[in-house]
């Protein structure tokens, strides 16, 4: 699997609409990224992605990049089920881009820096990893004080995917 300190391997995959997206031009306006590799049909995902979304609205999709191992059909379908606006790529069998990056378990997130350096690994749910990344955007944004979850939100620390 890609540790901290990697490279991301880059890649090139459609979206849910079929538009080809590559990590290193999309890295460069979009840095830190954190690719989100998920399954439709994952609970710990499901899970995940009722934090996410409300996370991204608050702080904008544009650090956020899903990496659906679905289908184009399915990938849209979890994207209305989860209400988000995020752009979401689909990495279909033989997942050439699970591959490389060497997926064992999903949800696992990849923040990636402008340099294609990995910064962060987080495997399943971890709820103080997603803060970390989350105030990290927040500051660059201004929005200081930020937080992910609310207080009187009972939330697990973490979560296996």
């Amino acid at each position: 699997m890609i540790k901290v300190g990697d490279k991301a391997p880059d890649f090139e995959l459609p979206d849910s609409t079929g538009n080809k997206v590559k990590l290193s031009s999309v890295i460069k306006t979009r840095s830190p990224l954190a690719l989100i590799f998920y399954k439709f049909n994952c609970p710990t995902c499901q899970f995940t992605f009722q934090y996410l979304p409300r996370i991204a609205k608050d702080l904008g999709p544009d650090h956020f990049l899903p990496i659906a191992q679905d289908e184009p059909l399915q990938a849209e379908e979890f994207k209305k089920k989860y209400s988000f606006s995020h752009q979401v790529l689909c990495d279909q069998t033989p997942y050439p881009v699970s591959v490389a990056y060497g997926i064992l378990f999903v949800p696992t997130f990849f923040v990636i820096e402008s340099d294609l350096t990995v910064s962060a690994v987080i495997e399943g749910f971890d709820k103080k990893a997603i803060e970390s990344f989350s105030v990290r955007i927040a500051n660059l944004k201004g929005k200081n004080g930020y937080l992910a979850f609310q207080p009187n939100e009972q939330v697990p620390l973490l979560k296996p995917g």
